[in-house]
């Protein structure tokens, strides 16, 4: 004993971190996926990684064994679900390395050698590695899980080398396996400690739009020009009821759309209505000038997340006006949707 006495002692006085304690506790962690789209949610995996319900401080033993084991009290699948809309879910996985190829099961594995658990510093939790699965077409909102996990630690809280410690730290249960002071990895781990990981992801808002040009053609004539009719199409996230709107383009005169010659010289006015264009209806970007999801022209109604709505409109070159002089004439309108 005076030996290992003597050894410690120049330790200490080789390096401050032997004058810290060490310890390890189960706690609340944390893990958050932040604000993905509900079509990345969809299309591709989300990652984060959270304190995993542990936390381990001080030296855990200077150059000393220790032994940190884990393992999930629950089989799965591990979701997240919408705090407005339970039926609303997100699978997901968890993973005890950062590379996502060791997943966290209901089987033992051990910590031990996490990078994490180190001599020196303060109380750190020990990591755990998040995973969404690809394929949940899912509502906008705020989706939350939890996911308990069972700990067993021996940890040198005192002072160490090797597999010797003046004083273990252990979970409840868990049985030192020592001999004559030298310890080896425990075989009896007890009950253990139950720690939690709180999990949280919002879903924002998104649509994608696909609105094409609209190309005239030419004619020597305003009035020789023939209406061009199109769509619009917007797929908007699941649940979403909203409204399309149109600017009044880059060259507006009292409220009329009108393209206007390269040289900036003369302007040809034109309007683009809502359907076929039969009844006059502008389609603008106010009030009942927009053009509601309710009133698609396919698929109406709210969005479903994953099938386009078309909006079909008739683009016209006003004939009450005069030719102007030949030329390339152009305008650019926004597309706008609102919730």
């Amino acid at each position: 004993m005076r030996q290992i006495i003597l050894i410690f002692a120049a330790l200490c006085g080789w390096t401050w971190s032997c004058n810290i304690w060490a310890d390890c506790n189960v706690t609340v962690g944390d893990a958050g996926f932040g604000s993905p789209t509900s079509k990345i949610v969809r299309e591709q995996p989300v990652t984060t990684s959270g304190a995993g319900g542990i936390v381990c401080g001080g030296n855990l033993g200077f150059i000393s064994n220790r032994w940190i084991f884990s393992k999930s009290e629950s089989a799965g699948p591990f979701e997240l679900v919408n705090q407005a809309y339970p039926s609303e879910k997100i699978g997901f996985e968890v993973y005890t390395d950062a590379g996502y190829t060791l997943p966290l099961t209901t089987q033992v594995q051990e910590f031990s050698d996490f990078s994490v658990i180190d001599f020196g510093g303060a109380k750190e939790g020990i990591p755990l590695y998040l995973r969404t699965i690809p394929g949940s077409n899912v509502r906008a909102g705020r989706y939350v899980g939890s996911i308990p996990v069972r700990w067993y630690w021996q940890v040198c809280q005192g002072l160490g080398v090797g597999q010797i410690c003046l004083g273990w730290n252990t979970s409840p249960g868990l049985v030192t396996n020592c001999i004559l002071g030298i310890c080896y990895k425990p075989e009896e781990l007890g009950q253990g400690a139950v720690g939690t990981i709180n999990v949280e992801l919002y879903v924002t808002k998104d649509c994608q739009i696909n609105a094409p040009n609209i190309d005239f053609g030419s004619a020597p004539l305003v009035g020789e020009f023939d209406p061009v009719q199109q769509r619009i199409e917007v797929q908007c996230a699941k649940g979403e009821a909203y409204s399309v709107g149109l600017s009044d383009g880059n060259h507006p005169v009292d409220g009329v759309r009108s393209m206007q010659k390269i040289d900036g010289t003369q302007a040809i006015k034109y309007e683009i209505y809502k359907g076929n264009g039969t009844t006059g209806e502008r389609w603008g970007n106010t009030g009942s000038e927009r053009f509601d999801s309710a009133d698609a022209s396919v698929n109406p109604g709210e969005a479903d997340g994953l099938n386009s709505q078309a909006y079909r409109y008739t683009a016209k070159i006003l004939e009450d006006q005069s030719t102007p002089s030949g030329g390339i004439y152009q305008d650019s309108v926004v597309v706008d949707v609102a919730y």
